[in-house]
C-alpha cells in the first residue's frame, strides 16, 4: 500500500462537502491485497510480484484511508479508470483537483510535493506502459508522516524484543536455580532410598530367620495334624452314619408331619364345611319361621275374610228367604185381588145383561123424556133406580180405587224385587271381588314363596361356588407356596447334568441292591436343581424331565427290579410324593406363564 499525506474535500453537484478527508492511499485491487505487518506498525501493502502485474487501471486511490486501513465516515475511493482528468494548474501550491467521470470532483491540498506525487501516480498509472508502471511503484514510498510512525513502532518493537530478551534471561536463571535445587532434592532423595533399601533388606533378613524358626514349627504342627486328622477321618465318618440316620429320621418325621398337616387340612375343611351348613341351616330356620309366622298371620286373616263372607252369604240368604215370602205375600194378595176384581166384573156384566134384559122397546130406539119432577115425598121407583146406580157407581169406584191401590203396591214390590235382586248382585258381585282377591293373594304368596326358594337356591348354589372358589384360592397358594418353598435357585447346570448320570448309573446295578440311600434324590429345597439363569423354557423343560423320570410307574419299570425288597414300599411312597411335588410345580410354572 502507498500513502499520501494530503487532505481533500468532495465537491458533487457544484456542493462542496464541509468535512476534510484526512490522508490518501493507494491500493492495488483485492485479488493482489495482502495482511503484513511492517516494523509493528499494521498496515496493507502489496504484495509485489502480483500487485505489479495487475492493470493500472484496477488500482483504487482512497481520500479519507489512513495506512492502517481505518476509514473516515466521509472517505470516497476513486479507480484510476474512473477518472476523467487531473488538474495540476496549482499544484506548486498545494493545490490539485480530480475529477471523476461521474462528474464528481476531489480537491486535494498538501505539501506541493505530497500533490505532485499523488499527480504522477495517477498519470503514471492511467497512461503508462507496464514496465514504466512497475519501475515507478517500485520508487514509490510511503508519506513521510507514515515513515515516522513506522520508525517509531520499528523502535518500540526493539524494545520488547530487548526486554522480553531480559525477561527470557532471568527465567533461565530461575529455572536453573530451580534444577540445581531438584537435582539436590533428587540426590537427597537418593540417599534417603538406599538407607531404606538397606535398613529393609536387614529386616528382611530379620524376618527370613523368623520364617524358618516358624517353617520348622509348621512341620511338627503338621504332624501332630495328620495324627489329628485321622483321628477326625474316623470321628467324620461315625458322625456320617449318625447323620444319615438323622437324615433317615427326618424324613420319617417329615412325611408324617405331612401326613399330619394333610389330616389337620381335612379335618379344618370338614370343620368348616360343617360351620357353612349349620349358618345355612340357621339361616334357613329363621327365614322359615318368619314365613311360619306370615302365614299364621295370613291364615287368621283370610279366614276372618272367610267369617265374613259366610256371614254375608248368610245375611243375603235370609234376605233372599225374606223377599221369597213377601213376593209370596204379593203373589197372593195380587191373585186375591184379580179374583175381587174378576169376580166385580162378572157383576157387572150380569148386571148389565140383567138391564138389557129389562129394557122397554122405547128404550131401544131412543131415549125417553124426561118426566116432570114432582116434588113430594112419596117414595117411588125411579128414586130406587137412582139409589141403586149410586149404589153401583160407588162399588165401580171402589173396585177402582183397590185395583190401583193394588197397582201401587204391586209396583211397589217391582220396585222392591228389583232393589233385591240389585243387593243381591253386589252382593256376589263383593264375593266374587273377595274370592278373586282371596285367589290372587294367595297366587302372589304362591310366587313369593317360589321366589324366595328360587334365591335361597341361588344362594346355596353361590354359597357353594364361593367356597369351592375360595378352596380352590387356597388349594393354590398351598401349591404355590410349596413350589416356592421347592425350587430355590440355588443348583449349577452341572449339579443338573451329574444328578442326570447319576439316575441312568442306577441301571447298571445288580437286581435287589438299590436301598434308599443310593437313590440320588433331589434336594428338598431345589428339587429341579432350577439355576439363577433359567428361564421359564428352561424350567419347564427340567420339571417335565424331572416329571417323566419320578412317575411312580416310570421308576417302578425302571427301576422295580433293583429295589431292595424290604425298602420298596417306602421308597415308592417317596417317588410318588417327590411325583406330587413335580406336578404341583408345573400347574404353578404353568399359571405364572398364561398369567
Amino acid at each position: 500500500m502507498w500513502c499520501f499525506d494530503v487532505d481533500a474535500r468532495c465537491e458533487i453537484s457544484a456542493s462542496v462537502t464541509t468535512a476534510s478527508m484526512k490522508h490518501a492511499t493507494l491500493r492495488a485491487p483485492r485479488a493482489f491485497e495482502g495482511a503484513a505487518r511492517d516494523g509493528g506498525f499494521e498496515f496493507k501493502r502489496v504484495d509485489e510480484p502480483r500487485a505489479l502485474e495487475a492493470p493500472g487501471k484496477d488500482f483504487i486511490l482512497s481520500f479519507g484511508t489512513s495506512a492502517s486501513g481505518a476509514r473516515e465516515k466521509t472517505s470516497r475511493e476513486m479507480k484510476v479508470s474512473d477518472v476523467k482528468a487531473i488538474y495540476g494548474k496549482f499544484v506548486r501550491e498545494g493545490k490539485l483537483t480530480v475529477e471523476g467521470k461521474d462528474g464528481t470532483r476531489v480537491m486535494v491540498r498538501g505539501a506541493p510535493e505530497e500533490c505532485a506525487r499523488v499527480m504522477r501516480t495517477l498519470t503514471t498509472l492511467k497512461s503508462q506502459p507496464l514496465e514504466a508502471r512497475k519501475k515507478y511503484l517500485r520508487a514509490l514510498e510511503r508519506c513521510g508522516k507514515c515513515v515516522g510512525k513506522c520508525e517509531a513502532s520499528e523502535r518500540k518493537e526493539a524494545e520488547r524484543r530487548e526486554k522480553a530478551a531480559e525477561r527470557a534471561a532471568r527465567e533461565a536463571e530461575k529455572n536453573a536455580v530451580k534444577e540445581a535445587a531438584s537435582a539436590e532434592k533428587k540426590r537427597k532423595r537418593e540417599v534417603e532410598e538406599f538407607e531404606k533399601n538397606v535398613a529393609n533388606a536387614n529386616k528382611l533378613d530379620r524376618e527370613l530367620e523368623s520364617l524358618e524358626e516358624k517353617k520348622s514349627k509348621v512341620e511338627s504342627t503338621k504332624a501332630e495334624i495328620a495324627a489329628l486328622k485321622k483321628e477326625i477321618e474316623g470321628e467324620r465318618d461315625t458322625l456320617q452314619r449318625e447323620k444319615e440316620e438323622i437324615v433317615r429320621r427326618r424324613r420319617e418325621l417329615q412325611d408324617e408331619r405331612r401326613l399330619l398337616e394333610h389330616q389337620a387340612g381335612e379335618v379344618a375343611a370338614q370343620r368348616e364345611k360343617l360351620e357353612t351348613d349349620r349358618n345355612l341351616t340357621e339361616m334357613e330356620g329363621r327365614k322359615l319361621e318368619d314365613e311360619i309366622e306370615q302365614n299364621t298371620r295370613r291364615r287368621a286373616q283370610i279366614e276372618t275374610e272367610i267369617a265374613d263372607v259366610r256371614d254375608l252369604a248368610r245375611t243375603l240368604t235370609l234376605e233372599r228367604e225374606r223377599l221369597a215370602r213377601v213376593k209370596s205375600m204379593h203373589k197372593d194378595e195380587h191373585e186375591r185381588a184379580q179374583r175381587a176384581v174378576d169376580e166385580e166384573m162378572d157383576r157387572r156384566a150380569q148386571r148389565a145383561r140383567a138391564n138389557a134384559f129389562n129394557m122397554s122397546p122405547s128404550t131401544f130406539y131412543g131415549k125417553k123424556p124426561k118426566k116432570a119432577v114432582v116434588l113430594d115425598d112419596d117414595d117411588s121407583d125411579d128414586d130406587d133406580d137412582d139409589d141403586d146406580s149410586n149404589k153401583e157407581n160407588e162399588a165401580a169406584a171402589n173396585a177402582a180405587a183397590a185395583a190401583a191401590e193394588r197397582h201401587r203396591r204391586l209396583e211397589r214390590l217391582r220396585q222392591a224385587e228389583l232393589e233385591r235382586q240389585r243387593r243381591e248382585k253386589l252382593a256376589r258381585e263383593e264375593l266374587a271381588r273377595k274370592q278373586e282377591e282371596a285367589h290372587r293373594k294367595k297366587e302372589a304368596k304362591k310366587q313369593e314363596q317360589m321366589a324366595a326358594k328360587a334365591q335361597r337356591e341361588r344362594q346355596r348354589l353361590e354359597e357353594e361356588n364361593f367356597k369351592h372358589q375360595r378352596e380352590r384360592a387356597k388349594q393354590q397358594a398351598d401349591m404355590r407356596d410349596k413350589a416356592r418353598a421347592t425350587s430355590v435357585p440355588t443348583a449349577s447346570r452341572a449339579m443338573w447334568d451329574s444328578h442326570l448320570q447319576a439316575l441312568e448309573n442306577l441301571k447298571i446295578r445288580s437286581a435287589g441292591s438299590v436301598g434308599e440311600s443310593d437313590i440320588p434324590w433331589p434336594p428338598a429345597h431345589n428339587i429341579a436343581f432350577f439355576t439363577p439363569s433359567d428361564g421359564f423354557i428352561e424350567k419347564k423343560k427340567k420339571v417335565m424331565k424331572a416329571t417323566l423320570s419320578w412317575h411312580p410307574d416310570k421308576f417302578q419299570q425302571k427301576y422295580g427290579s433293583l429295589l431292595k425288597e424290604e425298602e420298596t414300599p417306602k421308597i415308592l411312597a417317596r417317588v410318588a410324593a417327590l411325583s406330587s411335588q413335580f406336578i404341583e410345580l408345573r400347574q404353578v410354572l404353568n399359571d405364572q406363564y398364561y398369567r
